[in-house]
């Protein structure tokens, strides 16, 4: 009687690690935009109990962790950044969050930084720049997140705080409504953060883009490409260079459809499965234009 009591106990404490399990699901959702959790990773997340994880080499800085934001339902995030960018503080993370197996958003981390140089909150972090946000599955929302500067209480700095106009999408994923937050945004908000490329196909997102000859935007160029050419990432270099205070990137080693390679500035490059974002803002101007909007 006691032997069959200790193997049903053992069974439903098998059952409920088994649930805490939920690596196949964010696997499943980060291959929509080419990421990857490596096995060391999904090891260290088991070791600590299916809490969280680090995963930190040469190249990629990967976490899991568990995590809390006001009136959200997000409870687990993973972020990913390039280990070799030196012109990004350690802090800075391309994050997806989850509610458990469910993917609720993507958006980019960074410090904060009071305005008046306090340091009281040093070690705070908070959400910003083009955010993707889902609702079942499918793409719901997309925005720019921003920071006021002038905050004094931890969880106001954790809150989500939209800029600039956000765009709804019903579940056909066409645009059902734009939003003016009535918050203009501190930084130019475009495309969103990207850490690095892992090989894979992918679509430029802006027009002329150059084909350089090597890693750096003092190469020769080989040619120009349009928007949403197709492209076949090879390798990411992992060669970090800032354009502009708003646009950093990685150079990645790309061949084209015509058989010539060359390097590509992964800052404006989208993985074939993920949000078309330069379309979906083609498409809210026109919505806004059919529908006389006034920014409401």
């Amino acid at each position: 009687m006691v032997i069959r009591i200790l193997i049903l106990l053992l069974i439903i404490i098998t059952a409920e690690i088994e649930s805490k399990d939920l690596f196949p699901s964010w696997r499943k959702s980060l291959e929509n935009f080419n990421y990857q959790l490596p096995e060391e990773l999904y090891d260290k997340y088991k070791e600590f109990g299916y809490e969280g994880a680090g995963y930190f080499k040469d190249t990629k800085g990967i976490y899991i962790r568990k995590t809390r934001f006001p009136k959200e339902t997000i409870n687990y995030a993973i972020g990913f950044r390039n280990q070799k960018d030196i012109f990004l503080p350690k802090e800075v993370f391309l994050v997806f969050y989850f509610n458990d197996s469910e993917l609720l958003m993507v958006s980019e981390t960074i410090p904060y930084i009071h305005k008046s140089g306090d340091y009281s909150f040093a070690g705070a972090i908070h959400r910003i720049g083009r955010t993707y946000e889902y609702e079942n599955g499918k793409l719901a929302k997309i925005s720019c997140l921003d920071r006021n500067p002038d905050l004094n209480v931890a969880t106001e700095i954790s809150k989500k705080e939209y800029c600039g106009e956000i765009i709804h999408l019903d579940e056909q994923e066409n645009i059902s409504n734009v939003v003016d937050s009535k918050n203009p945004c501190s930084y130019i908000c475009n495309s969103r953060y990207m850490p690095y490329s892992l090989p894979g196909f992918y679509y430029t997102t802006m027009d002329q883009l150059k084909l350089r000859q090597s890693p750096s935007s003092k190469s020769d160029v080989i040619k120009n490409l349009p928007m949403d050419t197709k492209v076949q990432v090879i390798e990411d270099s992992f060669k970090a260079e800032r354009l502009s205070p708003y646009v950093n990137g990685n150079w990645v080693k790309v061949i084209l459809e015509d058989g010539k390679e060359g390097y590509i500035y992964g800052f404006y490059l989208r993985f074939e499965n993920e949000p078309n974002i330069n379309l979906i803002l083609q498409k809210a101007e026109e919505w806004k234009k059919k529908n006389g909007w006034k920014g409401k």
